[in-house]
């Protein structure tokens, strides 16, 4: 599992020209779900994005996590992010999980969010969105369960 986090002042995310949810200060999280993705892969993600200490307290400038502050998370389906593209110019997505599996640890990933201190937004599974991002910092953290 791949996930691709944004420290946001603000974030939305709308479909079909009709807005879902948006959030305050706190973290945008892109979903990718590969073919070998798990529970556990999902767990790791999860208490990753939870518990990574990334927003000020005083004049430590990485001191809290998005749970400790009770920021907003929202959270976004994201296949692109097992693209392959070593090779030619039109990207491969073989790595990533099939729809029909990926929605599930997908609905898992954003249930257990839902159980932390944050206000939370998901996206739609397989919908296409206008992700709008007011990015902190800029701040951007990649993490992969298979590294």
């Amino acid at each position: 599992m791949r996930a691709l986090i944004q420290r946001v002042k603000y974030a939305s995310v709308s479909s079909n020209d009709s807005l879902i949810g948006s959030i305050g200060i706190g973290l945008t999280v892109f979903i990718g779900i590969g073919r070998n993705d798990t529970i556990e892969t999902a767990n790791y993600i999860i208490n990753k994005v939870l518990n990574l200490r990334l927003f000020s307290k005083e004049d430590n400038p990485l001191a809290l996590s998005v749970d400790e502050i009770h920021g907003g998370l929202l959270i976004v389906s994201q296949f692109t992010l097992y693209a392959e593209i070593k090779k030619g110019r039109r990207p491969s997505f073989i790595a990533a999980s099939n729809a029909s599996d990926a929605i599930g640890l997908y609905d898992y990933v954003v249930h257990e969010f839902s159980k932390s201190n944050c206000s939370l937004v998901s996206g739609i599974f397989g919908s296409e969105m206008i992700v709008d991002i007011k990015n902190d910092g800029p701040f951007t953290l990649w993490i992969d369960s298979d590294n």
